[in-house]
């Protein structure tokens, strides 16, 4: 039913947000900070000047589509991943390492 669908879901989106997060600090931590969250999204910062518009640019080119939060200055170099499956989050870990490389 509806119910037990949703549940698998949100159980499915706490995990791969979890996985993220590990992975991305792991993986990035000299250059990026993804802060915990409880949301359907984590907020990533980049470390580096400059960084965030490459990083936005190349996900783009690989139909991967974050959200800038420009609206304060402290998120000046801050972006906005709406979490999804770990499979999807998987694609996004690697395009990162592309991007990076």
């Amino acid at each position: 039913n509806d119910a037990d669908y949703m549940r698998g879901y949100v159980e499915e989106v706490q995990k791969a947000r979890e996985y993220f997060t590990r992975s991305l600090n792991e993986e990035f931590s000299r250059v990026l900070f993804a802060y915990e969250s409880r949301g359907n999204f984590v907020l990533v910062k980049c470390r580096m000047t400059g960084l965030r518009e490459k990083i936005i640019a190349g996900l783009e080119e690989r139909n991967i589509f974050v959200r800038t939060v420009s609206q304060s200055s402290s998120l000046r170099e801050c972006f906005r991943v709406t979490i999804g499956t770990r499979g999807q989050m998987r694609r996004v870990l690697e395009a990162l390492r592309e991007i990076m490389a």
